[in-house]
């Protein structure tokens, strides 16, 4: 199986990826807000644990991504939701031009934002291919235990990351997602970096 793994420099979707790399080939999709070095470093640390010979990371950027998201027309609350939704409907767009077959998270099952279980419903309303959450019975001491255990912690706790168009207020009883965000993604441009072998590697 192949599959698209969302990836970002914090602690949860590296660990995600590791856990996912053992069952399939995996390409890596990164939303940048300034720390694409890390997740080139993070990529780095999870080759030793990869049987492929190539790992390619799909960049896109995220300011630029959410710009264009804003021009919808929905409540602030519900930016979270509406954010992820996009997300992972650009990731199933990466699936079918690299005939890809799911999409990997590093979503655990949490009380705000993105996470409750209805707010996770409403993000996959729009989707066509499965989602695969290998972090949805963890809680983040394990998470973390994992991350320590295969070396991308410390990369990851480099510098706090933090979302800057995270609502004071985030809905977390689901929302009903408006269809025109497929216009949206579609109209997102990316970049595909292919990291060299490792004895060629300058971060």
């Amino acid at each position: 199986m192949k599959a698209i793994s969302l990836i970002s420099a914090g602690i949860d979707s590296p660990v995600s990826s590791y856990l996912m790399m053992k069952k399939c080939e995996l390409m890596f999709l990164h939303f940048d807000g300034g720390r694409v070095k890390d997740v080139l470093e993070i990529l780095e640390v999870l080759r030793a644990y990869s049987s492929q010979k190539r790992l390619v990371l799909i960049v896109v950027d995220h300011d630029c991504f959410i710009k264009e998201l804003r021009k919808l027309d929905f409540p602030e609350s519900q930016t979270c939701v509406y954010c992820k939704t996009s997300m992972l409907l650009f990731a199933e767009r990466m699936c079918k031009e690299f005939e890809c077959e799911a999409i990997v998270t590093g979503d655990s099952l949490g009380q705000v934002a993105s996470q409750t279980l209805l707010n996770m419903k409403a993000e996959e309303s729009l989707l066509e291919f499965p989602v695969i959450r290998p972090l949805i019975g963890l809680d983040k001491v394990e998470i973390v235990e994992v991350a320590r255990r295969i070396g991308t912690y410390e990369i990851s706790t480099r510098s706090k990351e933090s979302c800057p168009y995270a609502p004071r207020h985030p809905v977390t009883r689901g929302c009903e997602v408006l269809g025109e965000v497929k216009n949206i993604v579609d109209s997102v441009e990316y970049e595909v970096l292919e990291l060299p072998e490792p004895e060629t590697l300058r971060i």
